[in-house]
């Protein structure tokens, strides 16, 4: 259960019961190691091997599967071994549409919680926590209404292409506290994560069912 804290600087509202202290600031950069995307060529693509993950791969929360998937050959891989994308990094998109069109904003985050996604292609950065940081933990803070209200003041473009600079999105916020107070926030979104998921599983079975169901009672 989380309690109220005391109205303080730099002490969130909500918190568990066991944790005390004030939170410390500091920037993306500090936390976390990054490495920009590849620019793998185009004529270098398979139709199978080992998938790169483009920026229009990238939806609002997870990589997409089935669209249009591009490979290069597994004999290949080992030249590229530091685009490879590892479980629990995060992947930010540098560029994209207006941050409002969640899926294909330009500087949304994705988590990924499973391993040989693939090779990550240019675009896009994948981001790795420092020791004493939890990845979880961080990313939670580049899904929250401040970052997306951060990437608003940073982007450049016009309303159908927008871009970032990397080093200015480095300079955004971060609220750090204790590893074990990370790791507990980071346990409980996960669970709410989880959660949600179902019921898009199954909010989607029954919208497919419905859709099955106008079929066969309507000429």
């Amino acid at each position: 259960m989380c309690k109220m804290s005391q109205e303080t600087k730099n002490v969130p509202k909500w918190r568990f019961p066991e944790f005390e202290g004030e939170w410390e600031i500091s920037e993306l950069e500090e936390p976390c190691k990054y490495t920009k995307g590849f620019a793998f060529k185009s004529e270098d693509y398979t139709n199978s091997g080992v998938r790169i993950i483009r920026v229009s791969d990238l939806g609002a929360r997870k990589i997409k599967l089935g669209e249009s998937e591009v490979f290069i050959r597994k004999e290949q891989v080992s030249e590229f071994s530091q685009w490879k994308i590892l479980k629990d990094e995060i992947l930010l998109t540098t560029v994209g549409s207006r941050p409002e069109l969640v899926e294909s904003a330009v500087g949304r985050a994705i988590y990924i919680d499973s391993e040989n996604v693939g090779l990550l292609n240019q675009n896009s950065l994948k981001l790795r926590a420092n020791k004493g940081y939890s990845n979880i933990f961080t990313f939670s803070q580049l899904n929250s209404p401040r970052y997306i209200s951060y990437i608003f003041k940073i982007k450049r473009g016009n309303a159908n292409q927008a871009n970032i600079i990397v080093k200015e999105l480095l300079k955004f916020q971060l609220s750090k506290t204790t590893y074990k107070e990370q790791q507990k926030i980071a346990i409980c979104l996960t669970s709410l994560d989880r959660k949600i998921e179902l019921v898009d599983k199954k909010l989607t079975q029954a919208q497919t069912f419905k859709k099955g169901l106008f079929q066969q009672m309507f000429v």
